[in-house]
């Protein structure tokens, strides 16, 4: 049984008993795929694992459940961003505490920061006021529309761990397209020299232990 070392738990949250998978629709208007957004951030050609996985010639982006990828905990990484399909303008971050952390602009594909964060926290985009300055958490509970916005996976190389992709979807109730291309965030851990083109130098931490993906 394959099993991912993800950071996220705080442990499962009230109403989230039973581990489910979001339902992600196909993008429209030629807007690009998670495997195709994978593939220009990785330099390699991602297609359709098992499951809801996908997999490239050295790297597996495990589909991590949605009660497991809501609160994460504290620690270091570099955040980059790697694709915007959307037509709104919105700022990554997280929220701590009640307050909303800016890191990066979403628009602008190939910027990244360090950061190092303590505690318990979720991640989160927000809309520019101009669109309505809506704020989407990686905890659905805490979004006005109580539906999930944010879909994660594990990366692994040669099956050691590389790191988190992060997908956002900026529109909010029942006219939401919910294809979670919006915003698209890689997050890495370790030395990255064959993420193309994108220097990203991993600080470790995240409060977990990262670990070998087993097949099977």
């Amino acid at each position: 049984m394959k099993t991912a070392a993800i950071i996220m738990l705080t442990g499962t949250l009230a109403g989230a008993a039973t581990a489910q998978f979001t339902r992600i629709d196909s993008p429209h208007n030629n807007e690009l795929t998670h495997a195709e957004l994978l593939s220009g951030a990785l330099g390699q050609s991602f297609h359709n694992a098992r499951g809801r996985d996908f997999a490239s010639d050295s790297f597996y982006a495990d589909r991590i459940k949605d009660n497991r990828e809501q609160v994460w905990g504290g620690g270091s990484a570099r955040a980059t961003i790697i694709g915007q399909e959307s037509s709104l303008s919105h700022t990554f971050g997280y929220v701590q505490n009640g307050n909303f952390n800016a890191l990066l602009d979403t628009d602008e594909v190939g910027s990244a920061t360090n950061l190092h964060i303590d505690g318990h926290f979720e991640w989160a985009i927000k809309t520019d006021h101009e669109d309505g300055g809506d704020l989407w958490r990686s905890r659905k509970s805490r979004n006005i529309d109580c539906r999930d916005h944010m879909v994660t996976y594990a990366i692994y190389e040669n099956d050691d761990f590389f790191g988190y992709a992060l997908f956002f979807e900026d529109w909010g109730g029942w006219h939401s397209d919910r294809d979670f291309n919006d915003a698209a965030v890689l997050l890495t851990l370790v030395p990255t020299p064959h993420a193309a083109g994108l220097a990203l130098a991993g600080l470790g931490g995240f409060g977990f232990t990262a670990a070998r993906r087993r097949r099977g």
